[in-house]
């Protein structure tokens, strides 16, 4: 029940959040237009690095060499221990439950390079003062771990073994104690799209990224902005409905709770004629509620949110035009005061 006065409190700070988070999504489109009229839009393949990383130092304490990459990232995962409580339909913790898996990855940088996109007609060289301006995470590819250069007795060493794209350990009793190994980056020869005001700044252009994969032209880049403008826009109104509707559902939970748990206890001989027909009459009034809160809070939702979305576009011509009325309603009920 707090649970859901909760989210019906923060309803309409929801609303308002989304509709002003999709104000700012229009306004980065408007300026993303206007930044792509006098842009430098280049695309071409990364040129082949003749620097590697070499004697890096893997989290398992084996050290490989990465070939034909301008930046490399290990993903190291723990085998860790998860603790599951059970509970009733009352909240009560009624069993504990231990698990095992891996954890979340934590990345390590491995290292950046300075590098060259080839255009077919020119090489755009990229300095590293310039590494800040890329966002690395869309360009990288898993590497296999076959492709990279380890030696093989080092890992027999500590009983690990190349799987796919990853190091784990041989034996599985070792594996309650021991770490994963992945590899990704962002390999030589990988198709790409540069951004940017000049090719002598190199500068970022806002409301844009620096490099794209693949090819991209103005259009694309647009239509990539327009497509995560609409997708960020119906989830929040999406997200926005349901924690009303939820609310609603869990407000009632009391009521809830005695109508579904109550014919239970009804076991007396006389008591017990009457029982199917409390457990159906509980069961229409909690399907009404449900129903009506569905469809109340689509509607209610669907009205806020035109009203919020009205408020935050436009808020100067709403104050002017209630600041008019206002005026208009004194000076109307002072003409009516003096002809009396």
């Amino acid at each position: 029940m707090i649970f859901g006065v909760l989210l019906i409190i923060l309803w309409l700070p929801g609303i308002l959040v989304s509709e002003i988070n999709n104000k700012n999504n229009r306004l980065e489109l408007k300026r993303l237009f206007k930044n792509l009229d006098n842009a430098v839009i280049k695309t071409g393949k990364i040129a082949a690095n003749p620097n590697t990383i070499n004697n890096y130092k893997t989290d398992i304490g084996i050290p490989i060499n990465i070939n034909n990459t301008i930046m490399a990232q290990e993903q190291v995962q723990n085998w860790v221990q998860r603790k599951e409580e059970i509970k009733d339909k009352d909240g009560k913790v009624t069993d504990v439950k231990f698990y095992e898996e891996w954890s979340l990855p934590k990345n390590n940088v491995i290292g950046k390079m300075p590098f060259k996109i080839n255009t077919g007609l020119e090489e755009i060289e990229i300095p590293d003062n310039k590494f800040k301006n890329i966002e690395y995470g869309s360009l990288m590819e898993p590497i296999n771990i076959n492709d990279l250069e380890i030696e093989n007795t080092k890992l027999e060493e500590i009983n690990y073994m190349k799987s796919g794209t990853t190091l784990i350990p041989k034996d599985k009793n070792q594996i309650n104690t021991s770490k994963k190994i992945s590899f990704s980056s962002v390999p030589t020869n990988k198709e790409v799209t540069i951004v940017t005001d000049n090719l002598n700044n190199l500068n970022k252009l806002e409301d844009t990224k620096f490099l794209y994969p693949g090819i991209k032209n103005k259009k694309d880049i647009v239509n990539d902005k327009k497509t995560s403008n609409t997708l960020q826009r119906w989830i929040f109104r999406a997200v926005t409905f349901i924690m009303l509707a939820l609310g609603l559902m869990l407000l009632v939970a009391p009521i809830r709770h005695v109508l579904t748990e109550t014919p239970k206890y009804l076991n007396l001989p006389i008591i017990s004629i009457i029982k199917p027909l409390i457990e159906a009459i509980g069961a229409i009034i909690l399907g009404l509620w449900d129903t009506l809160s569905i469809f109340g809070s689509l509607l209610l939702t669907l009205i806020f949110t035109i009203l919020i979305y009205l408020l935050v576009n436009y808020t100067l011509p709403i104050v002017i035009v209630l600041g008019v009325g206002t005026v208009l309603t004194i000076i109307l009920t002072i003409i009516r005061s003096l002809r009396k």
